[in-house]
């Protein structure tokens, strides 16, 4: 929940952004945003102090700053997601996963298409071009 959610009822895409921003705490830190309150605690916080939740110390300066714009008060300031698509934190951040990039890429809409169409016409009986199916 958003500040502007709980003190003024107001649901607009800015609350979008404000819980990308606690999801991605939770997944760096593995809990949610304090996770060790309660639900009357948080409402406080949110409502009464105009906290925002913790930016864990161990993220990058570049994770940090994109926390800290997916937080923004008010939040008529508060970063879009075309904005934050941008930032930093996202377009400069290399990859380091295990595997390489290509093996990483998703399928093409095209063969996917095909496969399914292919799956389709197996089902309905309509093998056409004498192809044998799996």
């Amino acid at each position: 929940m958003s500040l502007e959610s709980v003190t003024l009822a107001e649901i607009s895409p800015a609350l979008d952004i404000w819980s990308l921003g606690c999801i991605v705490i939770e997944m760096i830190t593995g809990k949610p945003p304090w996770h060790e309150l309660d639900i009357e605690d948080i409402l406080v916080r949110l409502a009464f102090e105009g906290s925002s939740p913790e930016i864990p110390e161990s993220m990058s300066k570049k994770g940090k700053d994109f926390l800290r714009m997916c937080f923004m008060r008010p939040h008529c300031e508060r970063w879009t997601a075309d904005m934050l698509l941008d930032h930093p934190f996202i377009v400069d951040e290399e990859l380091t996963s295990p595997f390489e990039q290509e093996e990483l890429s998703p399928p093409s809409l095209s063969d996917d298409v095909v496969k399914a169409a292919e799956l389709w016409s197996y089902r309905n009986g309509l093998q056409g071009n004498g192809k044998e199916f799996a």
